[in-house]
């Protein structure tokens, strides 16, 4: 849960939330991400309150909009781990080997060169969670959100992909970063970090 709260994220700024589990750090990125409404206030995504969004709105919205990494990321197993990277981009109507060669580029980006025709069932964890932070990244969102995208990282591929996340916002300031994390090295890397606690926030 979280609790009565302010915050706003300005494009061009990547902002990390950082606390101990269950101060409510994920309920935070959903609420951004509206899958569930507010009890109080509004969460407001470019000016769009989006938790009262009708389903299909709201889905057809975000999508425009943002991109994210969850902590257990779903990947399709018939798909090869460029294609499941690449799909975002092939539903936006990029040409498939357009999309794949911008998958393939993008996985290299985070630890994975020459694993896009590999299957999705045998990776580890780890790389899974890198296929997510790739698949997020490859289409280029306004907003980016990531719940906990170095969990299961090594230090090296922590380090790649918080470079990675932070990128994307660097080179590109009319995006955001809001990442929600247990990582200091990547919140001490972020413009700004906010301290959750019990579902409150300083």
């Amino acid at each position: 849960m979280v609790g009565p709260v302010s915050l706003e994220v300005d494009w061009g700024e990547s902002v990390a939330l950082v606390g101990p589990s269950r101060s409510g750090k994920t309920a935070a990125v959903r609420l951004v991400r509206g899958d569930f409404r507010p009890t109080a206030g509004q969460a407001l995504v470019s000016g769009t309150a989006v938790g009262w969004l009708a389903e299909r709105d709201r889905r057809a919205f975000l999508r425009r909009l943002m991109s994210s990494v969850d902590q257990s990321p779903v990947m399709l197993p018939e798909l090869s781990v460029a294609e499941n990277v690449a799909l975002p981009l092939m539903l936006d109507g990029i040409d498939p080997s357009a999309a794949l060669a911008r998958a393939n580029q993008t996985l290299s980006g985070v630890g994975l060169d020459g694993f896009g025709e590999r299957s999705v069932a045998p990776l580890s964890a780890d790389q899974l969670q890198a296929v997510a932070v790739a698949r997020a990244l490859v289409r280029p969102t306004s907003i980016v959100l990531a719940d906990e995208p170095t969990a299961s990282l090594d230090d090296v591929n922590a380090d790649r992909v918080a470079r990675q996340l932070l990128a994307c916002v660097e080179r590109d300031r009319s995006r955001c970063l809001l990442v929600a994390t247990q990582d200091h090295a990547l919140a001490e890397r972020c413009d700004r970090v906010v301290h959750l606690a019990e579902g409150t926030w300083s």
